[in-house]
């Protein structure tokens, strides 16, 4: 930190670094003084006995004085800890003893927290307490002129509690190195300049602020202004008197800031964009929000005022940013890509890529001061594993959807992310705030809970409250059924709130679970009414085998509810569903009726008149084997199975030129060939990292590369006529529906095999973004188990180092193909007959990606 400082003070030591503004006159710290000060302060601390190592408490608001503190101590080799200034007394004197303290520097306006004056407290047995605002007239001259630096690269900076010393202390410990790479990582992607005025508004305890708004300023030369309050009229007060450039805020701030603006923009004075802009000036370039989301209305607002914004994400533990949109190249919704040097992969995702962030670098911590358990729960092999849930896109900005233990999976198993369900309830008027929990009800079952906090007028007025109903019916009414808040609850006292303005939903549901925040009398959830099936009837029967199929508690399922949205049926889950209903009820489900069903009620009311028509014993409903459906009409079917002519000299002259370039530039070898079966049609599984896999197989099976069809999305590669074309006349693609008409694909597929062609398909369905195997589809053990063919396990190596997803242009690196041996499938088909058949679809898919692994461990232990 000390070089960091020192190295500054060389090209800009005349220069205002630090400044705030008290009793209407500005304070204004240079760098040299800075840099003096600071190490009058360390010789101090040197000649005062603490050595390397001793900690400090830095317990006060965000000024020039603090800084001064923390670069002293740092120069002398002591660990700082710094405090929020909101930090009760008992709290920090708790820390203090945590962390062997035996050094504090308050501020004057920190002794309202304390009982007494710190210094003359008996309890307080800290031998040494010093305020930071007398820092400067109390130091003695330094007696040399050479720079006192005791802080090593790897030695502690830090001590940042993000958890109390009571239950489970969280002291994340910070290392110089972690902080410098942090700040070398941002200003690639945000560069500051020199010329930059920073306002800081946020207090520097945070690790946010202490990086970004002090680390990075101060390694450019830039000037950082203290706000002294978060009060919307005061921010933009010193915003204009100082021509801001830069400023660090957290959602909150913008949303203030931003519905200032509207509420006058709202009764016909102004206009919205025009009175945004001139509220930030004409010098503002880079705004940073970060700590929580980000309304993407308030994001639009600013966008569409030329204000850039720029939304991030971090945690303390990584010193802290870990993403952010770069310059010109923002996303809304997003908190951007992952910082230089930081690797960040999503940890076992769902369906819908959604999993674990969890990431590596030179920013993340050395681990939680004196609590190796609680490190060991998130530092494994080299990753922090964050806790946080999110998604990367297709061009690799971070999608955060919430906190792992906030999800609220429901009876239907659909995951509710709390941050989302807030963010579709926002405009529920008369409300100040809001929090989404999870409740488990005495069934177990986990429910989603709403509380409205209200003034105590509103809390109390009648017309109000049914204001508000009404509009949670109408927003209810507008999404899937899965996100609808289920009880309400009205509140008159704030939120509980962390030091960092977050809402500590743990609180919320503890205070929910001991009734002090009251169900609201007159609440009529906007979900629909449960409803109960008379024991064997039809109806039980149907919702029994659509339970079955869909993995959840047939009490949960309602005629409402929506196959996708609700019950997550995939398009196979909805082949297996109507291929069961076509077995037991002896009537035909013609596709293009099939196809519409999106409900349970719609089934319902389609099977019904079959129900009277009979009028005898109702059917019981068997597991029967599905079929794969009608065969595609011959138009369809020659569209992709029967090629031309030139088609078919198009194809051979592209294998022959992919085979020599795969060879010559990619130096592809394969191994495995000889466990091809050595007739019949088959089907290749393969993992899935680059558009360059396909072709990959396709030399590797040389002649019998014509015979074998590539499985492809049909939304992705036949969104076009031309594009489907090309697709399928040079890589022999099918296309597979997965979406609308599978039951068409489906055929299509099984009409392929029949003529004694193959299949490639990649299980994973998408492109993997991290080169790691993701979670493979069951549709692979359907149409195994169904076509009755072998499966040939497929580990593609080297096309994510040459064509990842997101990148354009191939860069050259060896590629390898190594083929398993087929997994045959007549032990599954005997064992059909009695037993449910999307368990041994998901059997063998997990077969499939066991051996594929299995040839990625054996590929590698050769490499």
């Amino acid at each position: 930190m000390t070089a960091l400082l020192a190295g500054t003070v060389r090209t800009h030591g005349d220069k205002v670094a630090l400044r705030i503004q008290r009793d209407r006159a500005w304070t204004e710290v240079t760098y040299g003084t800075l840099f003096e000060q600071s190490q009058r302060l360390a010789a101090d601390l040197v000649a005062s006995g603490y050595s390397p190592g001793s900690r400090a408490i830095l317990y006060a608001e965000s000024q020039p004085e603090w800084v001064i503190a923390y670069f002293g101590c740092t120069a002398a080799g002591m660990t700082v800890v710094p405090l929020d200034p909101q930090t009760p007394f008992d709290e920090v004197h708790a820390i203090a003893r945590f962390t062997d303290a035996r050094l504090i520097f308050h501020s004057q306006a920190v002794l309202a927290n304390a009982p007494s004056a710190m210094g003359t407290d008996p309890t307080f047995d800290l031998p040494d307490v010093r305020r930071v605002e007398d820092l400067a007239g109390q130091l003695p001259p330094r007696v040399s002129d050479k720079t006192t630096d005791l802080g090593t690269p790897s030695e502690s900076a830090s001590i940042i509690f993000t958890a109390g010393t009571t239950v489970d202390p969280k002291g994340v410990v910070l290392t110089h190195r972690n902080f410098v790479a942090n700040m070398q990582s941002v200003s690639a992607v945000l560069e500051p300049f020199e010329t930059d005025e920073f306002l800081s508004i946020l207090p520097l305890n945070h690790a946010f602020e202490f990086t970004n708004g002090l680390l990075i300023p101060i390694a450019t030369g830039a000037t950082v202004t203290y706000s002294g309050s978060l009060k919307p009229r005061n921010i933009v007060d010193t915003l204009q008197r100082i021509q801001a450039t830069v400023m660090l805020g957290m959602p909150r701030v913008y949303q203030m800031l931003y519905e200032t603006v509207r509420r006058r923009t709202q009764n016909g004075d102004g206009d919205l964009r025009s009175d945004l802009r001139m509220l930030f000036g004409d010098s503002i370039r880079v705004l940073v929000s970060g700590g929580a989301a980000l309304d993407p209305d308030v994001y639009t607002a600013f966008v569409e005022a030329g204000i850039p914004i720029h939304e991030g994400y971090g945690l303390t533990e990584t010193a802290p940013v870990l993403t952010v949109n770069p310059l010109h190249q923002t996303r809304k919704g997003s908190v951007g890509m992952p910082l230089p040097g930081v690797d960040l992969r999503i940890e076992s995702p769902d369906s819908d890529g959604i999993g674990e962030i969890v990431v590596r670098g030179s920013n993340v911590m050395a681990g939680y001061f004196r609590n190796e358990t609680a490190t060991a729960k998130v530092l494994r092999d080299g990753w922090l594993y964050t806790g946080d849930l999110g998604y990367l896109d297709e061009r690799g900005y971070l999608h955060i959807t919430g906190r792992s233990k906030d999800v609220i999976v429901t009876s239907a198993g659909k995951n509710v992310y709390p941050d989302e369900v807030e963010l579709l309830y926002k405009s529920v008027p008369h409300v100040r705030e809001m929090c989404v929990v999870g409740i488990k009800d005495a069934q177990r079952r986990e429910e989603v809970h709403g509380v409205f906090v209200l003034s105590r007028g509103d809390a109390r007025d009648a017309s109000v409250r049914q204001e508000i109903h009404a509009s949670l019916a109408d927003i209810g009414g507008r999404i899937p059924s899965y996100q609808r808040i289920q009880h309400v609850h009205f509140w008159e006292h704030e939120l509980p709130k962390t030091h960092q303005m977050t809402v500590k939903r743990e609180d919320v549901r503890s205070l929910l679970s001991a009734g002090e925040v009251p169900s609201d009398p007159t609440e009529v959830p906007p979900s629909e009414t449960a409803r109960t099936w008379e024991q064997g009837s039809w109806e039980a029967q149907l919702v029994g085998e659509i339970a079955r199929i869909a993995g959840v508690d047939s009490t949960a399922i309602q005629p409402g509810h929506d196959f996708d949205r609700d019950l997550n049926l995939d398009s196979l889950m909805k082949v297996e569903l109507l291929a069961m209903l076509e077995s037991n009820l002896q009537i035909l489900l013609p596709d293009h009726i099939a196809l519409k069903f999106q409900t349970v009620q719609d089934v319902m009311d389609y099977i019904a008149p079959h129900m009277g028509e009979t009028r005898g014993p109702e059917p019981a409903f068997q597991r029967q084997a599905v079929t794969l459906g009608a065969l595609p009409s011959k138009e369809y079917e020659s569209q992709y199975l029967v090629k031309s002519r030139l088609q078919n000299l198009l194809a051979g002259l592209f294998r022959f030129g992919a085979g020599v370039m795969y060879r010559s530039l990619f130096h592809l070898r394969t191994t495995g060939v000889e466990n091809l079966p050595k007739s019949g049609p088959f089907i290749i599984a393969a993992n899935h990292c680059s558009h360059l896999d396909s072709a990959a197989i396709l030399t590797t099976l040389r002649r019998r590369a014509k015979d074998t069809h590539v499985l492809g999305a049909k939304d992705y590669f036949f969104d076009s006529y031309v594009k489907g074309w090309l697709v399928s006349t040079f890589l022999n693609v099918l296309p597979f529906d997965r979406y609308g008409d599978f039951v068409r694909s489906l055929g299509l597929s099984q009409r392929a095999v029949e003529m004694g062609r193959s299949l490639l398909i990649f299980p994973e369905g998408t492109r993997s973004r991290t080169g790691e195997i993701q979670p493979f589809k069951p549709g692979l053990g359907l149409l195994a188990l169904e076509l009755g063919v072998p499966i040939v396990p497929a580990y593609i190596d080297g096309t994510y180092q040459a064509l990842p997803k997101g990148q354009f242009l191939p860069q050259l690196a060896p590629v390898r193909v190594h083929l398993g041996e087929p997994i045959t499938v007549e032990p599954y088909i005997a064992r059909r007959e009695r037993e449910p058949h999307y368990p041994l679809y998901r059997e063998i898919t997990c077969r499939v990606q066991e051996k594929v692994a299995d040839l990625r461990a054996a590929a590698s232990s050769h490499s």
